[in-house]
């Protein structure tokens, strides 16, 4: 029997599942994929309404199965991927059937209003029947009449160089992020102000002026716990991000987290950020566009 949606128990149903077409929630490999495929296959799948990844069938019937060793490194690198991607565990299985090893896993769709999940590189995907695509680039509406809208990005992370030097290292990969994703945005961060001001205060019109918010958990700094908990009761958008290997307390590590080991990585990373961010505030400032012109109706 052929199935039409993903079945609730998967090892129940497996003998069906392996009968049954690929197609926009079902995707079958014979050997796990290298990366440049997996993170591609997650985004789509998550982008919509989620799916099953079946590691160690051909649906030619060709070869079957996975040895000990090339199950145990698909579970690995499965829950590594979807960790990364996602920020959560997803549901990552070994299988036996007809004295067969498989391993599978369960990608829950997108929620309403959630943004893109995007791989390493930035992209984000779809997928349509069994055909996997990138989602049309950010750049391309930046560059449309409905995209003329600069945004202020306030940057909230530890300001303790003399502890740490590598900070300053960061801040200006998210400069160049910026520069790469071709978004109008402008990062504003609180040291860079000049005049006579009271510093919470001014910190928190910052916040309640800017789009919305990037927080750097590096080094685990008390003002930025503050920041983005402010800026989070105050709706804002926010990109939380840390170096590899920062305790995230309690209250902020269920948030979905960009881990980055340096500079370059931490750039590459958030490229595809800003695009989601960038896309998602912008929609809802913008005004009707008139048909015949293509420009914002006035």
């Amino acid at each position: 029997m052929q199935l039409s949606a993903p079945p609730s128990d998967v090892v129940a149903a497996f003998g069906d599942l392996l009968a049954t077409p690929e197609g926009e929630w079902l995707e079958f490999k014979r050997a796990l994929p290298p990366e440049t495929v997996l993170g591609p296959l997650v985004s789509a799948f998550a982008n919509q309404n989620g799916g099953l990844l079946v590691i160690g069938h051909d649906p030619t019937g060709a070869h079957e199965g996975l040895s000990e060793a090339e199950a145990a490194n698909a579970m690995m690198r499965l829950q590594g991927t979807g960790a990364s991607m996602l920020g959560h565990e997803i549901e990552v299985q070994q299988v036996h059937h007809e004295g067969r090893r498989y391993v599978y896993a369960r990608l829950a769709g997108r929620e309403a209003g959630g943004s893109d999940v995007v791989t390493s590189g930035g992209a984000a995907y779809v997928r349509e029947g069994v055909e996997v695509k990138p989602i049309t680039p950010l750049r391309a509406l930046v560059e449309s009449a409905r995209s003329e809208l600069e945004l202020d990005a306030f940057v909230a992370m530890s300001l303790r160089v003399e502890e740490d030097p590598a900070l300053i290292d960061y801040y200006h990969a998210m400069g160049r992020a910026v520069e790469a994703s071709g978004v109008p945005v402008k990062l504003r961060r609180i040291d860079e102000r000049s005049g006579d001001y009271e510093i919470p205060a001014e910190i928190m019109r910052e916040i309640d002026d800017c789009a919305f918010v990037i927080g750097d958990f590096t080094l685990s700094p008390y003002n930025v716990y503050f920041e983005v908990g402010y800026a989070r009761g105050r709706g804002k958008r926010v990109i939380q991000t840390a170096r590899a290997g920062t305790v995230l307390e309690f209250d902020v590590r269920n948030w979905r987290t960009i881990l980055y080991r340096n500079a370059t990585e931490l750039e590459v990373k958030m490229v595809g950020e800003l695009e989601q961010v960038y896309r998602a505030v912008t929609e809802r400032r913008l005004p009707p566009v008139e048909v015949e012109t293509g420009r914002p109706a006035l």
